[in-house]
């Protein structure tokens, strides 16, 4: 029998899932297509909700297949295909090569029994395609003589004694440096190369990508993809990158019904649909009745034929947008969860300490979850999360076309988190002033100018990319800087933990958890952090060591960093994370956002809704501000979003009301350079704003715009009188 080697099942989802390398002592392999997977041995995992979501009938686990077990594990196949004799250098598959063995292969050209070690390099394309790095054309510069390389077996004892025309290949060090300059491809006919452009795409644009999709199979090539080929090394993480889909189970799908339909699957699965469809109706079926019976259960029939119907024909329900599938986890946490026996989702009510309640809305103590992560694809050369409309990553499939299978590899994990939910008005509120959307702009320029180039590079029409969303970046930001927190107080490491970000229409709102594939899944130490004193004081600690940054002030004043510029302040010593933690690869972060500036310490996330308060306004008694009320013409007239939606105007939006003046436009940009301002009334050509530049003052006033700065509060009867003369 051949020698097994071994992953864990998680990884078969995350590091080494279909159409990945799998390096295994001195070989290397290709983890094959779902159509070669033995269905029987794989277990049923059940989530309707993701089943639903991703189209397919089932989801099932990868098989487990100890070593003392005849079981069939995860099918794969040898690639690369061209291996090399680190002794005599010869380059060629196995027939070339005259291999002797089974699991290591020897060479059979020189005398030496070497065993011969995969190509260091290989080829691949944004198509998701997969090939042999092209040494005969490489080494004959896209001509292509006669003969041919792969046309018969070397010759026993000396391969440079070979026949002319089958163009004995070989790879040479030079020894002189590591670099690739010193590697030579060598022919027999004379002709030979170094490696040095290999990596250069203008080098490598000659070898078209001949579209093999060697985990599927010799009969699935693609003829006609045409792409460039990228020349990578064999373990390079841009080889393969998982496109997949979680999911956390809530109720109803978390329940004792849930559980009980894991265990009868074999029997439910076979029920027809029609079936199931009279017993929602009927609220009678003698076989979920027997199966109820046998459970001791006291399930409503009704509701768990339901529940089958859902699970065994998961199209019966429409699926719905993404951003709809996380709102459903966001009511679930937000709404809490009852202990019932066998559930797997258990969430309490925490109190909220006065110390964070002006800027926390809700926490919540996770003490259970369950997360499902299932496979649906894979990219090469680029991300599928970084991919932009202007890239050619196309998500590549784990099974034929032609196949007619519903199912896609998945993997249950169990563990505990904290949730924290946060008001997505008042966040609304903080991201229209002038500091936020300064900020943001940076962001926006540069996702604009890197669109613009991706554009260019493939010889594509620009297209504006997606507008960048200061509520997802503060609160993507704010996660890590919990997470980094949570590593030093629940003494997980901070590559355990993972985020999962709430934002919405109607959502705000981080899970921070940690999970596992085994039943234990944790101990408890994130839920724990839920308590009232103990999350205060993390989260107090966290903003004093995090608002700043011991590569401050460089990391502060960034104007563009890491891919693309897609961050402002954020870098490896403040709010970076280990890529397992990160939902988004560590873009979209800016601690300016959530801490402020040195020149604008108030405008910061939590400065902001800390002196912001809204409807139901609380103190904070760690820096005593004073509660607030409506006045009576802001709430009698249209006025109550302004003055609430604002710190500094809130004297010159109670005395606007009162004389009744028209209402300005907020956030608004006006003038020939679309300059940025708090308040405008366009008809009349007024507007306040603060902190604006002297020389777009004077650029506005030429323009005819009657511009009032709000410098400060002294300020504010003059602005008042200003203003009310202008609009009169």
């Amino acid at each position: 029998m051949a020698k097994r080697i071994t992953a864990r099942r998680t990884q078969l989802l995350t590091t080494y899932g279909v159409g990945s390398l799998f390096p295994a002592e001195n070989s290397s392999y290709l983890i094959a297509g779902l159509h070669y997977w033995d269905e029987r041995w794989l277990p049923p995992v059940m989530e309707p909700r993701l089943t639903r979501q991703l189209g397919v009938r089932e989801l099932k686990s990868p098989p487990a297949t100890p070593e003392n077990m005849r079981k069939p594990g995860v099918p794969v196949t040898l690639f690369p295909r061209v291996l090399q004799c680190p002794e005599c250098g010869v380059l060629g598959q196995r027939s070339q090569l005259n291999a002797i063995g089974s699991d290591q292969f020897q060479c059979g050209i020189c005398d030496s029994g070497a065993l011969l070690i995969p190509s260091r390099f290989i080829s691949a394309c944004k198509a998701g395609h997969l090939s042999d790095f092209p040494y005969f054309e490489w080494a004959h510069e896209g001509e292509f003589p006669s003969g041919n390389w792969r046309a018969q077996p070397y010759p026993v004892g000396n391969p440079r004694k070979a026949d002319p025309a089958a163009h004995v290949l070989r790879l040479r060090s030079r020894g002189r440096t590591s670099a690739l300059a010193d590697l030579i491809v060598e022919c027999s006919c004379g002709r030979q190369r170094s490696l040095d452009k290999a990596f250069n795409k203008k080098a490598t644009k000659g070898f078209r990508c001949p579209g093999e999709r060697p985990w599927l199979g010799p009969e699935y090539t693609e003829r006609k993809c045409g792409e460039d080929r990228t020349t990578v090394q064999r373990g390079a993480s841009n080889v393969w990158f998982a496109a997949s889909a979680s999911a956390i189970s809530i109720p109803p799908y978390s329940g004792k019904a849930a559980s009980i339909i894991n265990r009868r699957f074999g029997e439910l699965k076979n029920l027809p649909k029609e079936k199931l469809v009279v017993a929602v109706e009927a609220g009678t079926d003698e076989i979920l009745q027997f199966i109820l019976k046998a459970e001791r259960s006291e399930l409503d029939v009704r509701d768990f034929a339901r529940q089958v119907l859902e699970t065994v024909y998961p199209e019966s329900r429409q699926a719905v947008t993404d951003e709809e599938f996380r709102f459903q986890e966001f009511q679930a946490l937000m709404n809490g969860s009852s202990d019932e026996p066998e559930s797997q989702f258990t969430c309490h009510s925490e109190s909220v300490d006065e110390a964070i309640s002006t800027w926390v809305k809700a926490v919540r103590r996770v003490s259970r979850l369950r997360e499902v992560r299932a496979l649906s694809g894979f990219t090469r050369i680029v991300a599928a999360e970084q991919r932009t409309d202007e890239d050619e990553a196309r998500q590549s499939p784990l099974r034929p076309e032609d196949d007619s299978s519903s199912w896609l590899p998945a993997t249950e994990l169990l563990g505990e988190g904290l949730f924290i939910g946060l008001d997505r008005n008042r966040l609304d509120s903080w991201a229209k002033n002038s500091f936020v959307r300064s900020r943001i702009e940076i962001l926006q320029r540069n996702a604009d100018q890197a669109a613009r180039r991706s554009a260019e590079r493939n010889g594509k029409e620009f297209a504006p990319p997606r507008q960048v969303d200061a509520v997802y970046v503060a609160i993507h930001t704010l996660s890590h800087v919990l997470i980094d927190q949570l590593s030093l107080e629940a003494g997980y490491p901070a590559s355990s933990l993972k985020e999962r970000l709430f934002v919405g229409k109607d959502m705000a709102g981080i899970l921070v958890y940690t999970a596992s594939a085994d039943s234990a899944g944790s101990l408890g130490g994130v839920a724990s952090m839920a308590d009232s004193n103990r999350l205060a004081t993390a989260l107090s600690e966290a903003e004093d060591r995090l608002s700043w940054c011991s590569a401050d002030p460089v990391c502060l004043e960034s104007t563009g960093s890491g891919v693309d510029g897609a961050n402002l302040a954020a870098c490896h010593n403040c709010v970076l994370l280990p890529e397992t933690s990160c939902e988004g690869f560590n873009i979209g972060l800016d601690r300016g956002l959530v801490f402020g500036t040195p020149d604008h310490l108030d405008k910061g996330m939590i400065a902001w809704l800390r002196t912001n308060l809204q409807q139901s306004p609380r103190i904070d008694v760690s820096h005593s501000y004073p509660a607030i009320s409506l006045p009576n013409a802001v709430a009698e007239g249209d006025w109550t979003d302004l003055w609430q939606g604002t710190s500094r105007y809130k004297y010159v939006i109670e005395c606007l009301a009162e004389e009744e003046t028209a209402r300005p436009e907020v956030g608004v940009e006006v003038g020939y350079e679309q300059i940025p301002v708090d308040y405008a009334w366009t008809t009349e050509q007024v507007l306040l704003t603060e902190n604006l530049e002297p020389e777009d003052v004077q650029s506005l006033e030429d323009q005819g715009w009657v511009v009032l700065v709000f410098g400060s509060e002294d300020d504010e009867d003059f602005v008042v009188g200003q203003l009310l003369s202008e609009l009169r």
